[in-house]
């Protein structure tokens, strides 16, 4: 891989910096490679043995990011034919390396994550906020509504004992003629 790809120390055993390493190998190839030499390829890079560099390309293909070819190869030791797994990148794996990685997405999802917490807690507050409001508005239109249903009351009290049975013409003054 390139000179300028550096991975930090404490990131080569991140299974996700895993993934975008033998991502990112796979391609700047311009042929298929075997299992043992993604192995040789991402050895500076990250720490992993054949088992979990088995994995990893499980994983990219499961995802389309990567195709696997069984080539059958003559072994020279036995003699006989033996079945080789060759990987190559796809076109989905290319896109999404260069959009993402596996690394970004998740940190992302966790930014995203956060955000989200952080909006249902102050949705939450101002959930508590406007009820403590509406019951101070119910309490006050409670308050006002006795009030003044206190002074309709004394209002009609008043006008029904001191003027009991007499018409409005009644209080017109006589003689203004």
């Amino acid at each position: 891989m390139s000179e300028e790809f550096i991975i930090p120390p404490d990131a080569k055993q991140n299974p996700l910096v895993k993934l975008d390493v033998v991502l990112m190998f796979l391609s700047i190839q311009t042929y298929m490679q075997t299992m043992d030499e993604i192995h040789r390829g991402v050895y500076d890079y990250i720490e992993s043995d054949d088992n979990e560099i088995s994995l990893i390309l499980g994983k990219l293909e499961k995802d389309n990011f990567i195709i696997k070819q069984v080539l059958p190869t003559h072994d020279v030791r036995s003699a006989k034919m033996i079945d080789i797994y060759h990987f190559a990148i796809t076109f989905d794996g290319k896109f999404f390396l260069k959009q993402i990685g596996y690394n970004l997405q998740a940190i992302n999802n966790a930014s995203e994550n956060t955000r989200l917490e952080r909006l249902e807690t102050e949705l939450k507050e101002n959930r508590r906020w406007t009820l403590y409001l509406t019951i101070l508005i119910a309490v006050g239109t409670l308050v006002a509504a006795i009030y003044y249903g206190i002074e309709i009351y004394k209002g009609l009290h008043l006008f029904a004992h001191h003027h009991e049975r007499y018409w409005i013409w009644e209080t017109i003054p006589k003689g203004t003629k």
